[in-house]
């Protein structure tokens, strides 16, 4: 990946303009291996706002986990899961957000993303099912927050759309296996 030589001075403007702000991503752009532009990710430029961001999350991760800069204090309290393999970043994103954290973008590319062959992206989620990926996040998420007795409506959307996401796997699979 690539970083613009002034996302860290961007990002920190906005969180010292942004007391508010728990943590905040950019947009990115992808590019292949050799440093060509291949485009921009739609979800990214859909999701620029807090607000956005918060009635995204229940359904899909919308942020670039490369592009996130998260205060001090809130990585001490908040930690990744070792549970949730190779979708760490949307099982925190989903705990801050679920706590009242808020989360949010600036609204410029400032880092280049890399799409390569042997990227963990391409090859452990991509080839794997995405929605089952998904529903597994967010079962252990919901399970944790059952545990400790925090349940409101974004809980309850995360549980909506994971059962939409099992529905989905299922089809996928379905779909494969008719192949």
């Amino acid at each position: 990946d690539i970083a613009s030589n002034d996302r860290i001075e961007k990002q920190v403007h906005w969180l010292l303009h942004h007391p508010e702000t728990a943590a905040v991503a950019t947009f990115i752009r992808f590019i292949d291996e050799a440093g060509a532009e291949k485009g921009d990710w739609p979800l990214d430029r859909a999701t620029a706002t807090p607000s956005s961001i918060r009635a995204a999350l229940p359904r899909e991760n919308c942020l670039a986990h490369p592009t996130m800069m998260v205060r001090a204090e809130v990585l001490k309290q908040y930690r990744y899961s070792s549970l949730q393999r190779n979708i760490e970043d949307y099982d925190l994103w989903l705990r801050m957000v679920a706590d009242g954290l808020v989360i949010g973008k600036v609204p410029q590319t400032l880092l280049y993303y890399r799409e390569h062959s042997g990227s963990v992206t391409t090859t452990e989620l991509r080839n794997r099912n995405p929605f089952l990926q998904n529903y597994r996040c967010k079962k252990r998420f919901l399970s944790q927050r059952l545990k400790a007795k925090k349940w409101g409506a974004f809980e309850s959307r995360v549980a909506m759309m994971m059962v939409r996401d099992r529905l989905m796997a299922f089809a996928k699979n379905l779909k494969q296996r008719l192949k």
